[in-house]
């Protein structure tokens, strides 16, 4: 059977306690969309990716699993791709739909 996410979420932000520090990150080193809609809890409401990484720090039981089923929604696609080039502006250029990131992140 599948882990239903939402319900032990809504649980957990229910519970407001505070969550540990943990190597489980939704994204790996790339980087995650926090306000970015993950998903919807039991009751239909919608909890951020920034929820579900809040949830899978409190849980990290469930990283593998927890990772697998937000990943393509939370993570900025472009930390998934090597880009290469001698230059900045080179690697903006072979970056595609992500150009211009690079430049700007580093600006």
């Amino acid at each position: 059977g599948s882990f239903d996410f939402g319900l032990a979420l809504t649980r957990r932000l229910a519970s407001g306690g505070p969550s540990a520090s943990s190597p489980c990150l939704i994204c790996g080193g790339g980087y995650i969309l926090p306000s970015v809609v993950a998903g919807h809890d039991a009751m239909g409401g919608p909890y951020t990716c920034a929820d579900a990484q809040a949830w899978l720090d409190a849980n990290p039981g469930q990283c593998v699993e927890g990772i697998r089923f937000w990943r393509d929604t939370c993570c900025e696609p472009a930390a998934f791709k090597e880009v290469v080039g001698a230059t900045i502006a080179e690697m903006d250029e072979n970056c595609a739909e992500g150009g211009g990131r690079i430049a700007s992140l580093l600006s």
